[in-house]
């Protein structure tokens, strides 16, 4: 690998580290709601998928 190439993956590993954070956190706060916390807790599912999309990406890059 160029020295180009390693740090755009070493870039693109903390990116996805970020993502993976944010999630993780995501996961842990839906775990504390209950159902009356539908909506909010659609609207939340509906970001994770936003960003497994954005991590899933940028892992194929």
């Amino acid at each position: 690998m160029t020295p180009e190439q390693e740090e755009f993956t070493d870039r693109m590993d903390r990116i996805a580290g970020l993502f993976n954070g944010a999630s993780n956190k995501m996961d842990h706060a839906v775990m504390k709601l209950d159902d009356s916390n539908a909506a909010f807790i659609q609207f939340l599912d509906s970001w994770m998928t936003r960003l497994e999309s954005v991590v899933a990406r940028l892992e194929k890059k």
